[in-house]
């Protein structure tokens, strides 16, 4: 068998991969990079408005979003690489002053401890808004949307389903910030309904082979900590 090495190329799924380095979602607001990834994955991006964590957050819910990302894709590819959309709801993690007042969300009002990094300067997180069975929906029916905004109008190669780093999906999954007792709260089982939910939706309007999804279950950021961390992964 030959060998191989990080520079050769690399087929994964439908995608044919220039090399084998990826460069994970960074958020450091930078308009170019000197070197080249096989596969390259954007920073986190918001699905719908209200829903910043960071100031300068970046989306593709619209189309005038999407046509400003045509202009990173339309780079990427001609460099020979190949690039995902990181998608995110931040969940508890937004603020309203990041967000003209619009209350942040979580599947219970249990806020994150600490600080976070506002226009004004520190702050406090806020204490969050505990979504209804109805609002849960129409979070997966804006993940499906902004991944069918970026694949079939902004030009990338697939998305990524941010569920790390202590964000909505996340929150969901860890038995720490889902103090639930419906359908999505309780079980390993229930508080991964909504990730599947948003799965099934995402792969409806995306090939299934383009979409991924990232974890972080023994990551403590943004008050995580998973009783059963081992059985999320």
């Amino acid at each position: 068998m030959p060998s191989l090495n990080l520079f050769s190329p690399l087929k994964l799924g439908s995608l044919h991969l220039a090399n084998r380095i990826s460069m994970a979602p960074l958020t450091r607001k930078r308009a170019a990079q000197r070197a080249s990834a096989g596969l390259i994955v954007t920073e986190s991006s918001m699905v719908t408005p209200g829903t910043s964590a960071f100031y300068g957050d970046v989306g593709t819910f619209t189309d005038d979003q999407a046509a400003g990302w045509v202009q990173v894709t339309r780079a990427v590819h001609a460099n020979g690489g190949k690039i995902f959309n990181q998608l995110n709801h931040p969940g508890r993690a937004a603020h309203p002053d990041l967000n003209d007042g619009v209350i942040n969300v979580a599947p219970s009002a249990l806020g994150i401890q600490g600080e976070t990094r506002l226009p004004s300067g520190i702050a406090l997180h806020h204490l969050p808004h505990a979504l209804s069975t109805h609002e849960i929906g129409s979070s997966g029916a804006n993940f499906a949307a902004a991944a069918k905004h970026a694949v079939d109008v902004a030009g990338f190669d697939g998305v990524e389903i941010h569920g790390a780093n202590g964000y909505l999906i996340e929150e969901f999954l860890c038995d720490a910030s889902n103090h639930r007792t419906d359908g999505y709260g309780g079980s390993l089982v229930n508080r991964a309904r909504f990730l599947k939910e948003v799965l099934a939706t995402d792969t409806t309007v995306v090939d299934p082979s383009k979409v991924g999804i990232r974890f972080s279950p023994l990551n403590s950021y943004n008050s995580m900590k998973h009783a059963d961390a081992l059985d999320v992964s």
